[in-house]
């Protein structure tokens, strides 16, 4: 499967924000980067969003020939010890099929979190869509 890599950067010490597809800086209003903020802050795997649940692969048949496509959207994850960051990775919080092929593995548990982990997807394949076309 064909991977795409986007990257969400905030330099700490200027507060700034960068973004990045498969290593290409592009620039974008700082109204997107509010927006993808906003959304993010809903999906998560504490207690308060609901978390995020994975859901079993069962046995299915499909007979669609070719590679399985599909989305899975990962968010970094840190790990605080006295305000020092001691750990980071990064986590599946959504994925979306394309083909059946493709089976949808994580997704939030509150409906309003897996809207905004969809709206996410969204933004960022609009970005990449324009990124393809320059």
């Amino acid at each position: 499967m064909e991977m795409t890599s986007i990257l969400i950067h905030r330099q700490l010490m200027t507060n700034s924000l960068s973004l990045s597809i498969d290593g290409q800086l592009i620039k974008v209003p700082d109204s997107i980067y509010g927006r993808l903020e906003g959304l993010r802050r809903s999906f998560s795997y504490d207690i308060l969003s609901g978390g995020i649940q994975q859901k079993e692969i069962g046995k299915f048949v499909c007979r669609l020939g070719g590679p399985a496509k599909g989305i899975v959207l990962e968010a970094r994850y840190l790990t605080y010890q006295n305000t020092r960051i001691i750990s980071s990775q990064m986590r599946p919080v959504f994925s979306l099929a394309s083909n059946c092929l493709f089976p949808q593995t994580y997704s939030p548990i509150k409906s309003n979190a897996r809207e905004d982990a969809r709206a996410v997807v969204e933004i960022l394949n609009t970005l990449n869509l324009f990124l393809a076309k320059e």
